[in-house]
């Protein structure tokens, strides 16, 4: 939702408190008017002209001030006793007053042939066209008037949104950026003054630079113009957690109302990788085999959880009194072998085994002494990850050949 605003708070820096806010009246909705474009050089009513005829003040921040003049001359042969008055709708933003302390003769006795000369100041006590007239009374004639014209000006805000809630995020870790627009909709420059975060949690949530057209601090947003200001969540425990940011921006009048974005997200407990507990078994294997025979080990593998396991590494000896016959690994793991025939052993990694997955690798032999020979092997299981439970992390399988070779 975007929100328009018209007057006041205070300042910060946008990372810390700067100032605290005062109060300003709102500014009054800007009230149409039309000004000359051109002011002839005087306008006269019998023997008194005024030069100019009007005075065009141009835009003017709220509630400061400029000054003219206008110089009133008696061109007649009498003395005349003049008037002097400032009405018409917005009269209250005029003022009249003398020049260098002293009014000779101006709205008093102005005697044949001189001229004297009154200060007009514009003190605008509203947004918009302003306009009244300078009226000089000539007896037994009339009313000579000099119009008076000026704007107020302000800068104005609209920003959107004005609230922002972010997803589901981890204690410790920062979100990505969500933007806040702050946007001129006035007549006069305006700035950016601070930020400050309050609320429940206030030191959850962070200003951070914002993708495009970042605001910079104290730097003039022209009227019609834009900046954004870049919000990030970064909850310090678990939980729902909240706050509220707040704009503070200003003109040259004076502070603008805040912008407020209220804030909302989710902390969630931070969730350490769990233990992994690896198994290695034989399976299926004879007790006793005749000499010259393949003898094959069936090898499993197995991650009983509840974590992922990861860097694994299984080992597998060659026995003695065998030569080492062929491997088959299934998809996902790869070994390494010696030569056919040759002893020694044979590894195998994997990347990666999920909670309850298993790999079966078959690694066999030839037996190569009889007479009762026992043949022992052994496999070893490590990995990367936490293993909370070692003692199943090795297997023995052993086996008699019988016969004679």
């Amino acid at each position: 939702m975007l929100r328009p605003l018209y007057s006041l708070m205070a300042a910060l820096s946008l990372t810390a408190a700067l100032a605290a806010c005062a109060d300003n009246p709102a500014a009054t909705a800007p009230t149409s008017h039309s000004a000359p474009a051109e002011p002839s050089l005087s306008v006269s009513l019998g023997p008194v002209s005024a030069d100019p005829s009007a005075l065009t003040f141009g835009g003017v921040l709220w509630h400061q001030s400029r000054i003219d003049t206008v110089t009133i001359t008696n061109s007649g042969k009498e003395t005349i006793n003049t008037g002097l008055a400032i009405t018409g709708p917005d009269a209250i933003d005029f003022n009249m007053f003398s020049v260098n302390g002293e009014m000779p003769d101006c709205g008093w006795w102005l005697t044949p042939g001189l001229s004297c000369v009154i200060g007009v100041q514009f003190t605008p006590q509203a947004v918009g066209q302003r306009v009244a007239s300078l009226d000089i009374t000539v007896p037994g004639i009339g009313v000579l008037s000099v119009g008076l014209f000026g704007e107020g000006v302000r800068g104005a805000v609209l920003y959107g949104p004005d609230s922002m809630s972010f997803a589901e995020q981890t204690v410790g870790t920062t979100s990505s950026a969500q933007t806040v627009m702050i946007r001129n909709i006035g007549t006069a420059n305006m700035n950016v003054r601070g930020v400050s975060f309050l609320g429940s949690n206030p030191s959850d949530f962070a200003v951070t630079q914002a993708s495009t057209n970042a605001c910079v601090l104290y730097a003039p947003i022209a009227p019609n113009a834009s900046c954004n200001i870049g919000v990030a969540f970064a909850p310090k425990a678990a939980g729902a957690r909240s706050g509220e940011m707040i704009v503070y921006i200003a003109d040259g009048a004076g502070s603008l109302p805040a912008a407020s974005v209220l804030l909302d997200g989710t902390g969630t407990e931070i969730v350490s990788n769990p233990g992994a507990d690896l198994a290695v078994s034989f399976g299926g294997m004879p007790s006793q085999i005749q000499v010259g025979k393949t003898l094959t080990y069936a090898i499993t593998v197995k991650n009983g959880g509840p974590g992922t396991a990861s860097g694994i590494a299984l080992s597998a000896a060659v026995p003695a009194g065998t030569g080492f016959a062929g491997l088959t690994a299934p998809t996902g793991v790869s070994c390494s072998s010696p030569l056919k025939g040759d002893t020694g052993g044979v590894t195998c990694s994997i990347s990666s085994m999920a909670s309850g997955s298993a790999y079966t690798v078959k690694l066999a032999v030839t037996t190569l002494a009889g007479n009762r020979t026992v043949i022992s092997n052994a496999a070893t299981v490590t990995s990367t990850s936490v293993d909370p439970v070692k003692a199943n992390d090795s297997a023995t399988a052993t086996t008699t050949v019988v016969g004679k070779k």
